[in-house]
């Protein structure tokens, strides 16, 4: 990156970077400020598959499956631009991965850590 790059804005120093031999990335996800879930995200040529791991699923309806796949192209741009890995042939992937499930609202971080 060079002085003047947009990439500069939210990457000064090139401070974030992902190797562009990466298979995959896992982060954390606060889709609500009130529950963290955690999303594994396979690099692949043809099309990202990104895996949703929640503690509290619900399956395919409600703010965790919906807000990851708003979000996500946006992540997808800044891992490309981290990474130089190109944009993927085909569109992405999403799918629910198995987690257990916590029995109250208090420790979805510490099923998220253990998810990672």
């Amino acid at each position: 990156m060079k002085a003047g790059d947009p990439e500069m804005e939210w990457n000064p120093n090139a401070f974030y970077t992902i190797p562009s031999t990466s298979k995959g990335v896992s982060f954390f996800w606060d889709y609500t400020t009130a529950h963290w879930t955690t999303i594994f995200s396979e690099l692949r040529p043809e099309s990202w598959r990104h895996t949703i791991y929640n503690s509290f699923d619900r399956g395919k309806k409600g703010p965790s499956w919906r807000e990851p796949l708003r979000h996500i192209p946006t992540v997808e741009k800044l891992v490309q631009k981290a990474s130089g890995i190109p944009e993927p042939l085909k569109e992405s992937v999403f799918e629910i991965g198995v987690s257990a499930q916590q029995v109250d609202g208090n420790d979805c971080g510490v099923f998220a850590a253990y998810n990672c």
